[in-house]
C-alpha cells in the first residue's frame, strides 16, 4: 500500500478478544489463562490468609472476569484450551484454607462450579436475551424459529399449558455444520440444549427469573 509492504499477522485483536487465521480460540485462552494467572499471583502474595469468603470474592472479581470476558464469541471446545483454563481455576481453589476432597468437591464447599459449566449458563442467558430482544440484535441473524418449517403446530412448535393455553415452545431448528469450527460456533452449540429447556424456563418473564429457574432445572 502506497509503495510499502503490508505486514502479515497471524493474529488481530479487536475489541478485547484475539482472532486467529484458523478461527480457532487457542489464543485468546491462552491470553486469557495467562493474564488470569498473573492477576491470581499478584493476588496469592497479597493475602496471607485465604478464607473460603474474602478470598474466593477477591478470586471471582479480579481472576475469573478475564477468564470469561466476552467467551460467549469464542468459547473453546478443545481439550487443551479448556484444560488451560480450568487450570487457573485449580490454582485459586487450591490456596483457599480449609478445602478438603477432588477439584468438585473443593468447588462446592465454596459455591463455584467448573468454567465449562458456567460457560454453558452463559451460552442459554445470552440466547435468552437475544430471543427476548434483551440484546440489540435481530434473533433471525443467529437463529431459525422451528415454527418457520412446520405450516401446523405440533409438539415441537406448541406446548399446551396446565390451564390448556397454548404458548410457544421457542425452540429452533439445527443449522447443519459440517466442521467442528462452524458446529462450535455460538449460533449452533447452543440449539440441542436450548430445545431441552422446559417450555416455562424459556418463557420467562425476565433474565433473573431465567436465570433461576435454569439454575434450579440444572440442579434438580
Amino acid at each position: 500500500m502506497n509503495g510499502q509492504n503490508i505486514k502479515t499477522t497471524e493474529s488481530e485483536k479487536d475489541l478485547g478478544v484475539y482472532t486467529s487465521c484458523s478461527m480457532t480460540p487457542s489464543i485468546q485462552v491462552a491470553e486469557a489463562a495467562k493474564k488470569a494467572n498473573q492477576v491470581l499471583g499478584q493476588l496469592l502474595r497479597a493475602v496471607c490468609y485465604r478464607d473460603k469468603i474474602h478470598f474466593v470474592k477477591l478470586y471471582k472479581e479480579r481472576v475469573r472476569c478475564h477468564l470469561e470476558f466476552s467467551v460467549q464469541a469464542w468459547n473453546p471446545w478443545r481439550k487443551q484450551d479448556i484444560d488451560l483454563l480450568e487450570n487457573v481455576q485449580k490454582r485459586a481453589v487450591r490456596n483457599i484454607a480449609g478445602l478438603h476432597g477432588a477439584y468438585e468437591d473443593k468447588l462446592k464447599q465454596v459455591g463455584l462450579t467448573t468454567l465449562v459449566k458456567r460457560q454453558h449458563s452463559g451460552d442459554m442467558i445470552q440466547t435468552f436475551k437475544i430471543m427476548n430482544g434483551i440484546d440489540d440484535v435481530n434473533p433471525r441473524t443467529w437463529f431459525i424459529p422451528a415454527s418457520d418449517r412446520m405450516s401446523q403446530p405440533t409438539r415441537t412448535t406448541t406446548h399446551i399449558l396446565e390451564d390448556g393455553t397454548p404458548t410457544t415452545t421457542l425452540n429452533l431448528l439445527v443449522p447443519k455444520a459440517r466442521l467442528d469450527l462452524r458446529k462450535n460456533f455460538f449460533s449452533n452449540r447452543i440449539i440441542n440444549s436450548w430445545n431441552s429447556l422446559p417450555v416455562q424456563i424459556k418463557n420467562s418473564t425476565s433474565v433473573n427469573s431465567f436465570k433461576n429457574g435454569y439454575d434450579k432445572y440444572m440442579n434438580s
